[in-house]
C-alpha cells in the first residue's frame, strides 16, 4: 500500500506538468493560427509591412504552417528583398515541390537576379509537372532568347503557340527563322 501511495505522489506532479505542457502547446497553436490569420488579412489589405512583421514572427516560432512561407516569400518579393524571397520559396518548395505558382515566382526571381541557368532549371521542373501551359514555354523561350539561343527560343515559342499563346505567335513572326 505504501508503494502505491508513494507512486501516486510521484505521478501526480507529472500529470500537472503534462497538462501545463498541453496548455502551452494549445496556446502556441492558437498564436500561430492568429498570426497567420492576421498576416493574411494584412496582406489582402496591402499592408505589406504589417504582414511581414507577423510572418517573421511565424518564422521565428518555426510554425508548422507551410503556407506562411509562401506568403512570406511573396511579401519579401513585393518589398524588394529578392534574396530573402528566393530563400523562402526554396524552403516552401521543399515541402510543396509541385506548387506551380511558387516555381513560377522563383524562376522570375532567379531571372531578375541574373541566374538564367537557375531560372531555366526551375522552368524545366515546372514543365515536368505541367507540359500543357503555354506560359511556361513562352517564358522559357524568352529566357533562351535572352541567353542568345534563338533557335531553341523559337522552338519553345512554337510549342507555346501550338497551345494557344498569341504572344508567342508575335515573337515567332518577329524572330522566327
Amino acid at each position: 500500500m505504501k508503494k502505491y501511495i508513494l507512486l501516486a505522489f510521484l505521478i501526480i506532479p507529472f500529470l500537472g506538468f503534462a497538462q501545463k505542457g498541453k496548455d502551452k502547446n494549445k496556446d502556441s497553436e492558437e498564436l500561430i493560427q492568429q498570426l497567420y490569420n492576421d498576416s493574411s488579412i494584412k496582406l489582402a489589405n496591402g499592408d505589406l509591412g504589417g504582414a511581414l512583421k507577423d510572418l517573421n514572427k511565424l518564422d521565428a516560432l518555426n510554425a508548422p504552417l507551410i503556407l506562411f512561407r509562401y506568403n512570406l516569400a511573396h511579401v519579401l518579393y513585393e518589398t524588394g528583398d529578392l534574396k530573402g524571397a528566393e530563400q523562402q520559396y526554396v524552403l516552401f518548395l521543399q515541402e510543396e515541390p509541385n506548387h506551380l505558382e511558387a516555381l513560377f515566382n522563383l524562376s522570375n526571381i532567379k531571372t531578375t537576379l541574373n541566374d538564367d541557368s537557375g531560372a531555366l532549371n526551375i522552368i524545366d521542373i515546372s514543365l515536368k509537372i505541367n507540359n500543357k501551359d503555354p506560359n511556361l514555354y513562352f517564358n522559357k523561350g524568352l529566357l533562351l532568347f535572352k541567353m542568345g539561343k534563338v533557335k531553341e527560343a523559337n522552338q519553345n515559342w512554337k510549342l507555346a503557340s501550338d497551345l494557344g499563346s498569341v504572344e508567342a505567335d508575335k515573337l515567332l513572326k518577329q524572330f522566327g527563322n
